[in-house]
């Protein structure tokens, strides 16, 4: 019987690494043919001045993108080359903890194809945002804590404090996280006693210290990247907001796709009817139930982006790996293919876009096609370049745009990767807000590249020099001008 068990792990083992092993190389090759999203230019940005905290999130994407155009330049590689990494290392741990709730090759085959090719995973797990970085960290933090909570596992306690510190400096909300520790420990009985252990405490000692710099940074920057955050995801007035709550249902509906999201909703309702291994179930769906419902509330007040809960879908996924196994036992045909068809479109689904991202032949609308915000960026750029150069021949005019999206592209596209300072005379605050950044524009002559600029900005500028439009064309239909010029910034 250990033998058999022995080859069963050594064969999923197996499939499992060289599935890895597989998608990784893909993604790598991928991404370095890739564009630029304007946040992943943003984050790239922030990169080039190492700090313990930035405007809108914690410092860990920068840090991670920083570490790897140490190695592959500024380049598309380097700026991407951290994603598909964390991408890597989550779907690892993922994996370490099923080995604790299933058995079957089969399961650990569709929990790693809808770990990997479910759109938020799939096309996510490609772009350079703080979520990604996150999400590793949720899986490597429920992997320890499993460890610490059912083995007593000596040592998973630093793990665990590691993962949630990190977590914490990769985007504010894995608070949630640990809000779902307490939570699953509060309603444990048999586990209750981890509230009060040294072993617990030892690791909330560690997430502090790891996250204690961006405390610091915060405090001396009037608390705006926590506040920031806190606003932007629980502001807002008007409740209860029913169509927000609509919208955001759709929104996990869409990031997962359909199928998928009803195989989670089938795993759940098979969690509750399972009699063995209920406490261990149950600590999934804590993990899973705490983030989708915290933001389900929060939508009743305000929009809420459809990435915010990812970190829910470690361990929902890993619930639907349960209902294989579930199905596979109990020789529940029907539903064992309605898996597999439901993997299979999800697969399909997520390979069509990423055909799409790179030859675009889909009719979706722009705000809604992933193509849509990459294409033309690096033409458009030197086309700009070429107009700088017959303005400021020596370029040493201050670059200046609009908005952070439009001066993270340029300042990565341009040929110098020049520092490009979003003026923000309209719209939200950003990093291009903070004094640091911004210091040595007032008073100074700067090139403003600016799309079709209205008159409310232009009030703002003095001494504005003759304009050179120069056009992004995204494809053989659509053409956004912009105008070239110089002009002064008041003070």
């Amino acid at each position: 019987m250990k033998n058999t068990v022995s080859l069963t792990k050594s064969k999923s083992d197996s499939a499992v690494y060289s599935l890895l092993a597989g998608v990784f190389i893909l993604r790598m090759i991928y991404v370095s043919t890739m564009g630029l999203a304007p946040d992943e230019a943003y984050y790239w940005d922030w990169s080039r001045n190492p700090a313990a905290g930035y405007f809108d999130h914690p410092p860990m994407v920068a840090w991670l993108i920083y570490l790897s155009t140490r190695v592959f330049g500024a380049t598309l590689l380097g700026v991407k080359f951290m994603v598909v990494a964390c991408s890597f290392v989550a779907t690892l741990f993922i994996y370490f903890l099923a080995e604790k709730y299933v058995n079957k090759i089969s399961a650990f085959i569709i929990l790693f194809l809808l770990a990997n090719f479910t759109v938020l995973f799939g096309i996510g797990g490609l772009v350079a945002t703080p979520d990604i970085p996150m999400v590793m960290f949720w899986a490597i933090g429920l992997f320890a804590a499993y460890n610490l909570f059912f083995e007593n596992s000596r040592w998973s306690w630093i793990l665990l404090g590691a993962a949630m510190g990190c977590g914490l400096l990769s985007k504010y909300i894995f608070g949630l996280f640990i809000m779902s520790v307490l939570l699953f420990l509060v309603c444990s009985k048999a586990h209750r006693s981890f509230l009060f252990s040294k072993r617990l405490f030892g690791a909330f000692l560690i997430s502090f210290v790891i996250f204690l710099p961006n405390i610091y940074w915060n405090s001396h920057h009037e608390w705006v990247s926590i506040m920031f955050q806190f606003n932007h995801g629980l502001g807002g007035k008007a409740f209860p907001r029913f169509d927000l709550l609509l919208e955001y249902i759709g929104g996990q509906i869409g990031i997962l796709s359909i199928f998928p999201f009803i195989l989670l909703v089938m795993a759940v309702i098979n969690i509750f009817r399972l009699n063995e291994n209920k406490i261990k179930n149950f600590y999934l769906l804590i993990f899973s139930a705490v983030p989708l419902l915290f933001f389900g509330f929060s939508s009743l007040k305000k929009h809420v982006e459809p990435n915010w809960p990812c970190g829910a879908y470690i361990s929902g996924l890993l619930l639907i790996a349960i209902l294989w196994e579930y199905a596979y036992n109990k020789k529940k045909n029907r539903l064992k293919q309605v898996i597999l068809f439901s993997t299979v479109i999800t697969c399909l689904t997520t390979i069509i876009i990423l055909v799409h991202i790179q030859c675009p032949f889909l009719p979706l609308p722009s705000v809604n096609d992933p193509a849509y915000q990459i294409r033309g960026r690096k033409q458009w750029a030197q086309d700009i370049d070429a107009v700088r150069k017959t303005i400021d021949l020596t370029k040493t005019l201050p670059v200046c745009t609009k908005n952070y999206q439009d001066a993270a592209l340029l300042a990565f596209y341009l040929h110098d990767h020049p520092k490009v300072v979003a003026l923000n005379f309209t719209g939200r605050p950003n990093q291009y807000s903070l004094p640091e950044i911004k210091s040595g524009i007032p008073g100074k002559k700067v090139l403003v590249i600016v799309r079709t600029p209205r008159p409310e900005f232009l009030n703002c500028l003095d001494s504005i020099g003759n304009s050179t439009p120069v056009f992004l064309s995204i494809n053989s239909k659509t053409k956004k001008q912009y105008e070239v010029f110089t002009a002064i910034v008041p003070e």
